[in-house]
């Protein structure tokens, strides 16, 4: 598990919202979130292009530190995009769950559906 993913802070959030894997059938979760993940998705591909619009128009840097900037921006960004999205499956849902939050996709009113059991 990535080092500092799991706090105990958002492990009580979770737990309290009922998104441990003892409280919520993965199977409820898998399909919910996959009915989401398109709307997910675009919002984190939103931000991340704002993010690049915002490093472009920097005037005050060259083009070859732009460059280098979306680089980094890019890679960084396309860790976040695997983390929350890339190979949604039952044994690891839980995780990715963990990722969508850490990243302000999965709100408590998503959970709270999700408690509910769709």
């Amino acid at each position: 598990m990535p080092s500092g993913l799991q706090t105990s802070e958002n492990c009580k959030s979770l737990i309290m919202k009922g998104i441990n894997h003892v409280h919520i059938n993965t199977r409820i979760r898998l399909e919910y979130l996959s009915k989401r993940e398109t709307d997910m998705l675009s919002m984190l591909c939103g931000r991340i292009n704002e993010q690049s619009k915002d490093i472009l128009n920097d005037q005050s840097e060259s083009e070859h530190e732009k460059y280098l900037k979306m680089y980094d921006h890019i890679k960084k960004s396309d860790k976040i995009v695997a983390d929350c999205f890339n190979d949604w499956k039952r044994s690891n849902i839980w995780l990715k769950v963990q990722f969508l939050r850490r990243h302000d996709l999965l709100t408590d009113e998503h959970l709270d559906q999700m408690s509910d059991g769709l």
